[in-house]
């Protein structure tokens, strides 16, 4: 049996009348779990609110590992692209133009990635399901269609298929 009340003061104050009150009326009935409202609803959000903090921990991860896969791409840009840039400020470019053409490569990537990102996956999913109902074993270009899908390229392919001889085999 549950009991609600609501009270002027402090919720303390009116725990040993209640008691009494219980006791008057049936002597064998214990009060046991006496709570405030505040401490129920704390109690009812403490587990989804610890989800909510563990789901944007791994959101805020995934954020950093991103910023660090673009840095590093665009990194890698620029060591590749140094000569052109030194030709460019040679021929009157400032600093602020070569880092408006960093930035602007930079920002490309983002968008292709946010673009193009969730499409091949469902795509690779799509191909995973097709695979599933067919009674073939997996081939290089199924290797090659899911490792596309899920926007690694052709890699996947290209590696197993020359690790095992099958460069060659037609879809």
């Amino acid at each position: 049996m549950n009991l609600v009340l609501r009270t002027e003061g402090p919720p303390q104050s009116v725990i040993s009348a209640v008691r009494a009150q219980i006791a008057a009326v049936d002597p064998d009935q214990p009060l046991t779990e006496v709570q405030t409202v505040d401490t129920l609803i704390d109690t009812a959000r403490a587990q989804p609110r610890f989800l909510l903090m563990l789901v944007g921990a791994f959101a805020g991860l995934a954020l950093v590992l991103a910023v660090i896969g673009i840095y590093g791409v665009l990194s890698f840009s620029v060591v590749q692209r140094q000569r052109e840039f030194g030709v460019r400020m040679a021929m009157g470019a400032d600093r602020t133009d070569v880092l408006r053409l960093v930035l602007r490569q930079g920002v490309r990537l983002a968008v292709a990635g946010v673009n193009r990102g969730p499409g091949r996956r469902a795509a690779g999913d799509k191909a995973d399901g097709e695979h599933a109902l067919q009674d073939r074993p997996l081939r290089c270009g199924d290797v090659y269609r899911r490792a596309a899908g899920a926007g690694g390229g052709g890699t996947a392919c290209e590696l197993s298929a020359g690790a095992e001889g099958h460069a060659g085999e037609p879809d």
